[in-house]
């Protein structure tokens, strides 16, 4: 047993390499069987109820034209181009306003027009893109706005119908 480590039961390194039965308190550390009471073998789903299976079907069927219109707005070809018309044209009416910034002390005529480039670069250069795709963003999230409006709306509908068929 020449270079080989002897584990002792309850030592540090025999809790820590899985060695011996029990833990530094002399407590069995052996997994035990796991068995459950027949109780709990039942199925926790309550089904539903033979009234609320329709409401169920014409729910899923208002969710997927939901989904289906979702994606349409995201991906259709006439809904991205008229996205970017309308996102050209609000990007350019942002774009137009001019801000001024106002100095606290008049700055030397070197650092006015290294302040002027900056200014002029970012609006010509950086912040079109920019102010673009955050418009992009919005439109696409005020149109699934409205189109879950929409979905609210059938949905209580259906809910609203329900009643005064079960009477």
């Amino acid at each position: 047993m020449r270079g080989a480590i002897r584990l002792v039961r309850g030592s540090v390194a025999a809790r820590y390499t899985g060695a011996g039965r029990h833990d530094a308190f002399g407590a069995d550390c052996r997994p035990k069987a796991f068995h459950l009471p027949l109780a709990t073998t039942a199925p926790l789903v309550r089904r539903p109820s033979i009234r609320s299976v329709p409401l169920q079907r014409k729910f899923e069927k208002i969710l997927h034209e939901f989904k289906r219109e979702a994606y349409k707005i995201e991906h259709g070809k006439a809904t991205a181009e008229q996205i970017t018309k309308e996102c050209t044209s609000i990007a350019e009416e942002v774009l137009s306003q001019k801000y001024n910034y106002h100095f606290h002390k008049l700055p030397d005529a070197n650092r006015a027009e290294i302040i002027n480039m900056i200014n002029n670069y970012t609006r010509e250069a950086i912040l079109p893109p920019v102010v673009e795709r955050l418009v992009q963003r919005q439109l696409m999230l005020e149109r699934k706005q409205n189109e879950i409006v929409v979905l609210i709306e059938r949905m209580l509908e259906v809910l609203s119908e329900e009643p005064a068929k079960a009477k």
